[in-house]
C-alpha cells in the first residue's frame, strides 16, 4: 500500500552505514605502498602431551633446537619471522614458493 513507508527489513538495510563487505570498501590512498605476502603457520601437534611425556627439563631442550631449525628455515627463504607462541611459529614471505618450501624444510629439519 502506498504511503505506509518502508518494511522492516529496508528500515534495517538503511541503517547500516555500509553494507559493503571490509575487502569491498574503497582504499582512501590508493598510492598507498602495497605489499603481497604469503605467511606460514607452525605448530607442533600433540605438543603439551610431548612436553608433559619429557618433563619440563628436556621439552625446553627439545622446543630450543625446533625454535632454532624452523629460524634457521625462514632465513634461508627470505622470510621474516612476525611472532611466535608456545611451540608455534608465525611467518611472511614475499613469494608462495618460499612459504610452501619453507614449510616443507622445517618440517623436514624437525623430524
Amino acid at each position: 500500500m502506498e504511503g505506509e513507508g518502508p518494511s522492516p527489513r529496508e528500515e534495517e538495510i538503511a541503517d547500516l552505514a555500509d553494507p559493503r563487505a571490509p575487502w569491498e570498501k574503497l582504499v582512501e590512498d590508493p598510492a598507498a605502498p602495497r605489499a603481497m605476502l604469503a605467511v606460514m603457520f607452525t605448530d607442533i601437534i600433540g605438543s603439551t602431551e610431548l612436553a608433559t611425556s619429557l618433563g619440563d627439563k628436556r621439552w625446553r631442550e627439545l622446543l630450543e633446537q625446533h625454535d632454532a631449525a624452523i629460524r634457521t628455515q625462514i632465513a634461508r627463504f627470505d622470510g621474516r619471522e612476525v611472532d611466535t607462541a608456545g611451540d608455534a611459529f608465525f611467518a611472511t614471505f614475499g613469494l608462495a614458493v618460499r612459504a610452501v618450501d619453507c614449510a616443507l624444510e622445517s618440517a623436514r629439519a624437525v623430524r
